[in-house]
């Protein structure tokens, strides 16, 4: 570590000269320079003459001592400070020891449990060593996986947004076969609404009172971007499937062919289009949920260091999958292009009141879809609406329930921080599977065809209540309704009741009747824990708001479950309230709003043309996801640690043999001069550049946060503390090598100046930076806020999350403002005041 201090008695040695070359002038009267030191007569600088041939004085003595020690130690400290060093420089971000399965793992899960109940627009701050960021988990694994919610990708498709520009773009990066392919059930032609496209009469009123603003239920916005060439080669030009089902039916309307001629490649730049867009009142674009394909997504958080270099990380990875006959959705809707060939084939029009729909029966729809007629069926259509003509909806988390969510893990977390039994105690609970039934299905005279209205209620019925609908169900599985209890959910679930009621549920027993032959583990599961619930105590005013909130929200959300009267033999439609007040069932209706803001389940509503529903799925099972090694960069550590090790290495060296010298004289050595140690050695023997660079490095590790990993007990999350008093010293003294540097450039204009002025800056630069990092130390911080761009229209997405700011790059400018304020200043001072030294004539 370079010297700051200015208590250096003056000497007569230049500033560029190696203190090896000085002791030799000084054993040496007769050196090469001419300077005959020990016979120059006395001038002001007669205390820097030293006699070779006289006896040493204790002073001297000691004074060569204290320069040797000096030597040594300033050496050793520079050896220290690689090792503080080396565990930033193990990646090019400058945070120490950060790994694939560890540290990225972890910053994937609090990210993921953070941006889930926010959707589309997420945008929060996130407080990275605060108990909202707090897992347990143990990541100490050499494959710790990351656990990714398969219903991600399908909120960030399927939400409604206004981000049109982004819409435009995915349609011009997606071939005209993936567009025609996206399961839009379209409601007109054209903007103006004069060409209507819905299959009913009841549909097309639905689209003027929920779709009108909705830009994807438009056709004109694909037509307008579309090359027509591509539509020509896929369908045909005149008299070909397009033609048929669509343009003929235009054309037939006084305007029509205008306006086909209008949108005809009429596509300029994104802007405009979107402006037009807007300029007719499709603002926002919402496509329909369905499961003919899993939508992929790519998705990375920026770790942004203290130079400004921007380093993505992956949180999450999943693939597009087209799931092909497990379609069933089909039943609901089943696509454009299924429409166009059935159009072609019978040389009907799509388009409502044109000619060439006259002959179309409104039922034709229905009976192309795969749904075969059966009672539960039949019971749909009824209640429902026909099939064919289904709006399915995703319904995104509401605000109140992300806000619910996130208040009660912070709470959640801070409780398994105050006290490690706890953690242990939920640590060692299994999750357990139960099967409740609402009381009011508890029917010995019904039997039941299932919860999955896609499927139809087809096969034998059961005589217990089957499982809700799901995207991944293909009508085959026969399985009992499922609700998985852990720790956290039922906690959750206990303050969402007491929320409602003032207390807890009236009687666990009761609670869990309703779960038939899985009773005993649901007891067992609220046993595991009472522990949690019994710390949490009466909810607080603030709390207790948003779970009443919550509750409000989902009022109209329900289960779903096809049956039949054995002594009837009557087909019924039974429906359950998620939540409703003190019912037990409500218990197991929050368990159910918490896996949904986890993104465990999902909800959709089914718009049909005699009624709506909105519906809970069942439970997901997670995708996982590990990331890889190879994302983390570690070339440009690399080299900074080893143009460190050759600092350090080089001033070694030349500090032996300097020692070496002084143990063959018998360190009969001006002693004073030794502490310029780092300044003569440093320029001759090292070089600027790579002192510059190892200045840097401390500039950067005083701009960079401290970190630490902690996985106390399974309970993992970052502790943040301020540097030990000893490193502060040794960092900020290392940050000086770039006062050095332009010191040793300036001696050229500064020569006579230099001698004062530059250990005195230094000093000045050391003690404000060594003020500032110890009152101001650099924190880390974590902004949420996503921003995707659609891939593949539909079916791919990548977003950026977050920016971890974990360097300064404005502390980085400050500290250096400092070293060259403070040379400035003490230069300015030292050429003022006159302090200078006049080498004496020779």
């Amino acid at each position: 570590m370079p010297t700051v201090s200015v208590f250096v008695a003056p000497s007569v040695s230049s500033e560029n000269e190696s203190p090896v070359d000085h002791l030799t002038e000084l054993h040496n009267p007769d050196s090469p320079t001419g300077r005959k030191l020990s016979h120059q007569p006395k001038s002001e600088h007669h205390h820097d003459i030293f006699d070779s041939h006289a006896a040493m004085t204790l002073f001297q003595a000691m004074e060569a001592g204290a320069g040797c020690v000096y030597i040594v130690v300033t050496v050793l400290w520079g050896v220290w400070y690689i090792s503080v060093l080396s565990p930033s420089l193990s990646n090019d971000m400058w945070w120490p020891d950060f790994n694939a399965t560890g540290t990225q793992t972890f910053l994937g899960d609090i990210a993921n449990v953070q941006l889930g109940p926010l959707g589309v627009s997420a945008s929060a701050s996130l407080d990275l060593f605060g108990n909202a960021a707090t897992w347990i988990k143990d990541y100490s694994g050499p494959s710790t996986q990351l656990a990714l919610s398969p219903i991600y990708p399908r909120q960030l498709l399927l939400e409604s947004t206004t981000n049109l520009e982004d819409v435009i773009l995915g349609i011009h990066t997606t071939s005209f076969r993936f567009n025609m392919r996206t399961l839009i059930q379209y409601c007109w032609v054209d903007f103006d609404q004069r060409f209507e496209l819905a299959h009913t009469a009841l549909r097309q009123d639905r689209c003027a009172l929920n779709n009108a603003n909705n830009a994807a239920t438009y056709l004109e916005t694909l037509l307008r971007n579309i090359k027509w060439a591509d539509l020509e080669i896929e369908y045909g030009a005149g008299g070909g499937v397009f033609d048929k089902a669509i343009a003929t039916g235009v054309r037939s309307f006084p305007s029509g062919a205008a306006w086909l001629a209008s949108v005809k490649d009429a596509f300029q730049d994104v802007a405009s289009e979107a402006a037009l867009w807007r300029s007719k009142n499709a603002t926002r674009w919402q496509l329909q949920w369905h499961n003919a394909w899993q939508a992929g997504v790519d998705e990375t958080v920026v770790i942004k260091n203290a130079l400004g270099m921007r380093q993505n990380l992956a949180i999450k990875k999943v693939a597009y999958v087209h799931r092909g006959p497990a379609w069933k959705t089909m039943t609901m809707y089943s696509g454009l292009w299924n429409d166009f060939a059935y159009a072609a084939s019978g040389n009907y029009s799509l388009v409502r009141g044109s000619p060439q729909r006259e002959n179309l029966d409104e039922m034709t729809f229905m009976r192309k879809t795969s749904m075969g007629f059966t009672t539960m069926s039949a019971v749909w259509w009824v209640v429902i609406g026909p099939y064919g003509s289904i709006d399915m909806m995703y319904v995104s988390v509401p605000p109140s329930l992300g806000a619910a969510l996130l208040a009660y893990r912070t709470t959640f977390m801070t409780l398994m921080k105050a006290g490690d039994v706890l953690v242990a105690d939920v640590r060692a609970v299994v999750p357990v599977d139960v099967n409740p039934v609402p009381q009011l299905w508890k029917d010995p005279d019904l039997m039941y065809y299932g919860g999955n209205p896609v499927c139809g209620g087809g096969g034998e019925p059961r005589s217990y209540v089957m499982e809700l609908f799901g995207f991944d169900d293909i009508c085959l599985s026969r399985i009992p309704l499922t609700v998985k209890l852990t720790p956290a959910s039922v906690v959750f679930a206990l303050l969402g009741l007491q929320s409602s009621s003032g207390d807890g549920p009236t009687s666990t027993t009761a609670v869990c009747d309703l779960c038939g032959a899985t009773a005993g583990a649901c007891v067992a599961a609220l046993a595991d824990a009472a522990p949690v619930f019994q710390r949490w105590g009466t909810l607080d005013a603030t709390t207790k708001r948003l779970f009443q909130n919550v509750a409000k929200d989902v009022g109209q959300i329900y289960l779903f479950q096809l049956a039949q009267q054995l002594s009837t033999r009557q087909a019924t439609y039974l429906i359950q309230a998620i939540v409703n007040g003190t019912d037990n069932w409500s218990f197991f209706g929050w368990i159910q709003l918490y896996d949904w803001a986890m993104l465990n389940r999902e909800v959709v509503w089914f718009d049909g043309d005699v009624s709506s529903i909105t519906l809970m799925s069942k439970e997901y099972a997670p995708l996982t996801f590990t990331p890889s090694a190879l994302e983390i960069p570690e070339r440009a550590g690399r080299y900074f640690y080893i143009l460190t090790l050759y600092t350090s290495s080089m001033l070694a060296f030349v500090a032996s043999g300097m020692l070496i010298y002084g143990l063959a004289t018998h360190f009969r050595v001006l002693g004073r001069n030794l502490f310029r140690f780092n300044r003569v050695a440093g320029s001759v023997w090292v070089g600027r550049i790579f002192l510059l660079v190892r200045g840097m490095t401390a500039v950067v590790l005083l701009s960079t946060s401290n970190i630490e990993f902690s996985n106390r007990n399974t309970l993992t999350s970052f502790q943040w503390h301020a540097s030990p008093i000893l490193e502060r010293l040794l960092m900020t003294g290392e940050a000086t090598w770039v006062v050095y540097v332009v010191q040793d450039l300036l001696v050229v204009l500064t020569n006579n100046y230099s001698y004062y002025a530059a250990p005195l800056s230094s000093c000045v630069a050391w003690l404000l930076i060594f003020i500032l990092e110890a009152t101001s130390p650099v924190k880390a911080t974590a902004t949420l806020e996503r921003t995707c761009s659609t891939l593949v229209m539909a079916k791919q997405v990548a977003c950026t999350s977050g920016v971890i700011q974990f360097g300064s790059s404005d502390r980085v400018f400050t500290i250096l403002a400092i070293q060259m304020g403070s040379i400035v200043v003490v230069y300015v001072l030292a050429v003022l005041r006159r302090w200078r030294r006049d080498l004496p004539a020779v």
